[in-house]
C-alpha cells in the first residue's frame, strides 16, 4: 500500500524529461494483503473513444474490474499534467489493493490522445513518435506500480481508437 509523502517533484509547474515516481512508501494493508483475487485495476484516458469499447472488453474477458480514469492515462498517472493526480493515482491503487484486493494492472493508451497531444511536443513529428512518447510514459507508470507493489502483475497496451479498438503494441507484458 502505498502512503503519499510529497508529489512537488512532479507536474507541468516542474517538467520531467521521463517521469519521476514520487516518493511513495508502502504501509500494510489493512486486510492484511491477502493475496488471492479475481478483480483486475485498469488505467485508461477519459477519451470517450476508449471508454465504451474497453468496457464491452473488459466485461467480456474479466469477472470484476476496477477502472481509474485520467485524461491522458500514465501522462496523468506520471503527473505531468497535474501534481495532486500522481497522489490520487497512489491513492486509489490503495483503495484497488485493500478493498478489492487487485494484484493485477492493466494500462491502457491510445493513439490519438488529447492529453499527449496538448502536452508532448513530440507527439507531432508522426505516428512513430506518439507510439514512442507512449511507450515511454506507460514504461515509467509501470515501474512506478512496481516500486510499491512489487507482487503484482502490470501489462501495458497501446490501441488505436475506431469502431473496435485496435491493437497497436504490447507496451509491457510479462506474462
Amino acid at each position: 500500500m502505498l502512503s503519499k509523502k510529497n508529489t512537488a517533484r512532479c507536474g507541468p509547474s516542474n517538467p520531467v524529461a521521463i517521469c519521476q515516481p514520487p516518493p511513495y512508501t508502502r504501509v500494510p494493508a489493512k486486510n492484511g494483503g491477502n493475496e488471492t483475487s479475481q478483480v483486475i485495476g485498469v488505467l485508461s484516458c477519459i477519451d470517450y473513444r476508449v471508454t465504451p469499447e474497453l468496457v464491452s472488453l473488459l466485461y467480456s474477458e474479466y469477472k470484476d474490474f476496477d477502472i481509474f480514469v485520467l485524461a491522458g492515462a500514465s501522462l496523468g498517472a506520471c503527473g505531468q499534467l497535474s501534481c495532486e493526480w500522481c497522489g490520487t493515482f497512489a491513492n486509489h491503487l490503495n483503495v484497488m489493493s485493500s478493498f478489492h484486493q487487485v494484484r493485477e494492472l492493466l494500462i491502457v493508451e491510445h493513439l490519438e490522445c488529447g492529453a499527449y497531444a496538448n502536452n508532448v511536443p513530440q507527439v507531432y513529428q508522426g505516428r512513430a513518435a506518439q507510439i514512442a512518447a507512449h511507450t515511454q510514459y506507460a514504461l515509467n507508470t509501470v515501474a512506478l506500480v512496481q516500486k510499491a507493489f512489487p507482487s503484482w502483475t502490470i501489462r501495458a497496451v497501446l490501441v488505436e481508437p475506431g469502431q473496435t479498438l485496435q491493437l497497436v503494441k504490447w507496451i509491457y507484458n510479462p506474462l
